[in-house]
């Protein structure tokens, strides 16, 4: 049988609607020009020309090979071409700058250019901090006389920070050589009085310290080092915008655990799976040793302290846990210490570590302030906390100004019951809507006044020399005392009742507000008219300028507007004033505000409202209300960082 006549016929080539629907064409039985399908659909059955392929040329073919050579040259010549405008624009910037003229707005880009192009050529690892050290160095923008004073200065900054020092005998060539991170974070750290060379220092270590341990994947004690002092000093570089110290800090706690920092030698080299030990080696231990070297104790307290600061002040969570290994190395430090400032480590983190505990035991979802023995409680965890503060510190605490700081932030924390945290505001009132503190509660928050009160007038007994060299956690104890004392002089609804008389009877509030604003000024050169700069240090008279006129306006409400309003009662309070025309009204801005914002440029006066002060600030983010100026930006900036 011929199966031949059974099959169907394929076409040479498949029709437009075939081929465009991608199914078989068929000629169709009577053997006319039209297939099955189109037949049966009565489409257009319409057979197109075939097109040409092009041909592909082989690899090897010669006219292939020279176009890519052709390429290869031209690519060739213009990179020759960039390197030599780069040298020349290299050389002029050196010639034009020098130490009477040290503007260094047009030097950053060839100090990065040179670093690539340098990389390149030379096809390896360049090492950028040095790098940029020598360029400034070469060009007379920081001169080694200049170099060792700030290494001087940051000696002295280590009484209030000491977790990362540097020795008597060190010299910036000894630095260079074998610490190059610790010493670009230092010069960024102390050259405070040149903004412009601190510009460019912190944006070279910045990028370098990312780059090394994101992409590098590096870690070492040096690193380490350098990015604790970076962040323990962040208030000269905090642009808000452009803010990296939670993750910065993140970055520093995975590097103490990736390096067993947290668990000693021993535990370390018995668990060895996923641990660079190397670091202990290298520095002369052994696995058998208890504790690792002293630089790397004091650099494993000191990003605890950090994030345990973070937490209390900016209700961040605490990512690095407290541990008992953790208080033997401030132990071990204390009693054989290498530097003075070691004696400082073991009071710090126990007045921190007393701090936390006690304000575990005053939460009101611990203790029950409405039953009849509560007073007794409370009075006996007020007398056990003085008693062990005492103990912690017994001498007297003005003798040291930073113990003397963390004492009382730490009573602070203790006794602040989380009422004043501004992400509990609003939303559950204790002891219900219209009851009084209890006698019990009243005693903890009159504590908790009189600890931020002693905060504040403490710090405003510093002489303004000690002011650049504070560590951040004492600018955010700062920020947290005044915090406190402004919602406790104008009213909270966590406590409706709270009689707010009793806060501005016992503390002057627009005084030291007074008091801050002038010494700011005096140090930073900054008005609410003209900041310094964008970094908050400059930035921290206008903004405590603000908040003294807030205060004094909110002040003049009856209390129950400040106390019992759902919304910041700034907000609605002074709706009936007038208002600049053509301007869409936010009442009382920051004067921070516009220098928070990528759209601004510092030179930019702000603008001010007649009646309602920085009203004209407009919002180019959503999330910016705690710009407010009820003081909720000062306890809610979790949002920027």
């Amino acid at each position: 049988m011929d199966n031949s006549l059974s099959k169907p016929r394929k076409t040479e080539r498949a029709c437009k609607p075939c081929r465009d629907l991608k199914v078989r064409c068929l000629p169709s039985s009577d053997g006319g020009n039209i297939c099955k399908k189109c037949q049966r659909s009565g489409a257009c059955c319409v057979f197109e020309e075939l097109k040409q392929r092009k041909k592909r040329k082989a690899p090897d073919d010669p006219t292939t090979v020279e176009a890519l050579e052709a390429k290869l040259s031209d690519l060739a010549k213009q990179l020759e071409t960039s390197n030599a405008q780069l040298q020349s624009l290299q050389g002029s910037t050196c010639e034009n700058l020098s130490p009477d003229n040290p503007s260094l707005s047009s030097y950053a880009a060839p100090i990065a250019s040179s670093s690539s192009s340098t990389q390149v050529a030379d096809s390896g690892s360049v090492d950028q901090d040095e790098h940029v050290i020598e360029q400034l160095l070469g060009c007379g923008i920081l001169t080694t006389d200049a170099a060792n004073g700030y290494l001087l200065k940051y000696r002295e900054m280590c009484e209030y920070s000491p977790f990362v020092v540097i020795p008597e005998g060190t010299t910036i060539e000894s630095l260079r050589r074998d610490q190059p991170f610790l010493l670009h974070a230092v010069l960024a750290a102390a050259s405070r009085e040149n903004p412009d060379l601190q510009s460019t220092l912190e944006r070279t270590v910045r990028e370098r310290l990312l780059r090394t341990v994101m992409i590098e994947g590096e870690k070492s004690i040096d690193l380490l080092q350098a990015i604790l002092i970076y962040l323990t000093w962040e208030h000269f570089f905090h642009v808000p915008k452009k803010r990296l110290f939670n993750q910065l800090l993140h970055v520093a706690i995975s590097i103490c655990i990736d390096m067993g920092l947290d668990l000693g030698p021993c535990e370390a080299s018995a668990r060895k799976a996923g641990l660079q030990l190397d670091h202990h080696s290298s520095s002369g231990g052994t696995p058998d040793d208890v504790f690792f070297s002293r630089a790397a104790r004091r650099v494993y307290i000191g990003c605890y302290y950090l994030s345990s600061a973070s937490a209390w002040v900016w209700r961040k969570p605490n990512n690095i846990h407290y541990t008992e290994y953790m208080m033997q190395c401030a132990q071990s430090l204390s009693k054989d210490p290498e530097y003075e400032t070691d004696a400082l480590i073991l009071p710090l983190l126990r007045t921190q570590r007393l701090g936390d505990e006690f304000h575990d035991l005053l939460l009101p979802a611990n203790l029950d302030y409405s039953c009849s023995s509560s007073s007794e409680q409370v009075q006996t965890h007020l007398r056990t906390f003085r008693a062990k503060l005492d103990e912690l510190l017994p001498n007297e605490p003005s003798d040291c100004l930073p113990t003397s700081l963390a004492s009382h932030l730490a009573t602070s924390r203790a006794y602040e019951m989380d009422m004043l945290s501004k992400g509990t505001v609003n939303k559950e009132r204790i002891g219900g809507a219209n009851a009084p503190p209890t006698p019990s509660q009243h005693d903890v928050i009159m504590a908790c006044l009189d600890s931020a009160r002693c905060y504040v007038e403490t710090f405003l007994s510093f002489p303004l020399s000690e002011y650049p060299k504070l560590a951040v956690p004492q600018w955010w104890g700062l920020i947290g005392s005044v915090y406190i004392l402004y919602v406790l002089s104008i009213g909270t609804p966590q406590l409706p009742l709270w009689d707010v008389c009793v806060a501005r009877e016992k503390v002057r509030l627009e005084i030291y507000l007074d008091l801050l604003c002038y010494r700011m000024q005096s140090i930073t050169g900054s008005t609410t008219e003209a900041p310094a700069g964008r970094d908050l240090f400059s930035l921290m008279g206008p903004i405590f300028s603000n908040v003294k006129t807030s205060y004094e306006r909110l002040k003049k409400l009856p209390q129950t507007a400040s106390s019992m309003d759902a919304e910041p009662v700034h907000g609605t309070a002074f709706e009936s004033e007038a208002k600049p025309r053509n301007k869409q009204i936010k009442p009382g801005r920051c004067p921070a505000f516009p220098f928070w914002s990528r759209t601004q440029s510092v030179t930019s006066p702000p603008v001010e409202a007649p009646n309602d002060m920085f009203a004209g600030f407009e919002s180019i983010d959503p999330d910016m209300n705690f710009f407010h100026d009820d003081g909720s930006w000062l306890g809610d900036m979790s949002s920027v960082n």
